[in-house]
């Protein structure tokens, strides 16, 4: 299953779940209804990808990571990934840096919890 909806009342931090397994219309739907929430706003919106419950983290972040966001939405923007391990730290620091050459004007973190996705964007001065 895969969700996609508003983190906050701002309507600044858009947060993509994915829970479990989902199929290819899912999949694209859910990646339709991400671009109508980006496009539909003039300032930037956070990205929060809660893949801690994908049933598999590193093909499902590489599908995302290949989208290419509108950059007037992007631009400054935080990409936070609560990953599944926290032991996934060194393939996460490779992908990061890898990601780094591509960013599109995100700036790609990764966290182990939701609550620190959230300290992470409080940290950056975004209203939760």
């Amino acid at each position: 299953m895969i969700s996609v909806g508003w983190g906050n009342q701002e309507e600044t931090i858009l947060i993509f779940r994915i829970v479990n397994q989902y199929n290819k219309e899912e999949y694209i739907t859910s990646i339709i209804k991400l671009f109508n929430h980006l496009c539909s706003k003039d300032h930037p919106v956070h990205i929060l990808l809660d893949l801690q419950n994908s049933i598999n983290f590193i093909n499902d972040f590489l599908k995302l990571i290949r989208v290419e966001f509108p950059p007037e939405i992007c631009n400054g923007a935080l990409l936070i990934v609560i990953k599944r391990y926290s032991s996934w730290a060194d393939l996460c620091d490779a992908i990061k840096l890898h990601y780094k050459h591509n960013a599109q004007g995100l700036q790609l973190h990764f966290v182990d919890t939701a609550e620190d996705a959230y300290q992470l964007l409080a940290d950056h001065g975004v209203d939760i």
